[in-house]
């Protein structure tokens, strides 16, 4: 809305110097109330379709009465972002029920004088209860199998994990693996000051980009905050000097304002940096060798 205004701003005053006097009261007028196409329009979110006759009259009046021109509708979820607890569901999109609220929208609107427009899809990515699992967008998903060479073998192999317990089969891959790791090291130990359930400490650093260490928290208000900051401690067992660190965090949530110390007891801890991680991507840090 502010850009809109600017524009019209600039235009306007650029103007003024080619038009007769007597124009500035028109200017000033349609400044004051614009027509019907110069007027803003409302993203008009139908959260999870959960929207009543009575909440779609009371927004439009109040659009009407701020001076919108009109809005857009888009039915669509995201209310669990962030941690937040789910909107219910409402009618399906385009089912007879959601098209009677939709119905209902296009008289509303044109009693007030507002003009309508509907994003023609719903959900993320954009789709509807009309499009089949067949259709709808997908993701290849993988397993691993390390398979001792050398003879023939029958061997099952194990399903990827899917969603809404859709899997097709693809490809098989096979290809020799490379020199098995040193056993000779035992791994880090990974630990955390909370954890949810599905999403413990040892995911943080499993080498695959769908797991991730989530603290323990899922209504508003219950993460981690500068008063009460949540870790994720490592212990590689043994001594070693550090230079750097990739942090790779949860897309679009987190961490968000870090904090790296190093201890040689796992007791006492020195800081060596603070710093703002990214949104997303990965956060590289570089710090003097620490051991």
């Amino acid at each position: 809305m502010k850009r809109a205004f600017a524009s019209l701003a600039v235009f306007s005053f650029a103007a003024l110097s080619l038009l007769p006097l007597h124009a500035a009261p028109v200017l000033e007028e349609n400044w004051n109330n614009p027509p019907q196409d110069a007027r803003v329009r409302a993203y008009w979110w139908w959260l999870n379709g959960n929207v009543t006759r009575e909440s779609i009259t009371a927004d439009l009046e109040a659009m009407k009465a701020k001076g919108f021109g009109g809005a857009l509708i888009c039915d669509a979820d995201g209310s669990s972002q962030d941690g937040n607890a789910r909107v219910p569901h409402g009618p399906d999109f385009a089912s007879p029920a959601w098209r009677e609220l939709y119905k209902h929208s296009l008289r509303e609107a044109a009693r007030l004088g507002l003009e309508m427009s509907l994003n023609i899809q719903s959900g993320w990515n954009l789709g509807g209860p009309m499009v089949t699992q067949d259709d709808a967008p997908k993701q290849l998903a993988w397993t691993e199998t390390l398979v001792s060479g050398g003879a023939r073998r029958t061997i099952p192999l194990p399903k990827p994990k899917a969603r809404d317990n859709f899997y097709r089969d693809l490809y098989v891959l096979a290809f020799p693996a490379p020199a098995a790791p040193d056993t000779s090291t035992p791994p880090p130990a990974w630990s955390a000051s909370s954890a949810q359930p599905d999403h413990v400490a040892a995911l943080a650093a499993d080498g695959r980009a769908d797991t991730f260490w989530v603290s323990s928290g899922k209504a508003p208000g219950e993460g981690p905050t500068a008063a009460k900051p949540e870790s994720l401690q490592v212990d590689f067992g043994r001594k070693l000097t550090a230079t750097s660190l990739i942090l790779k965090p949860r897309d679009g949530y987190g961490p968000k304002s870090c904090a790296l110390e190093a201890s040689d007891d796992g007791k006492t801890f020195r800081p060596l940096a603070t710093f703002a991680a990214e949104a997303r991507g990965d956060t590289r840090l570089s710090f003097t060798p620490v051991s």
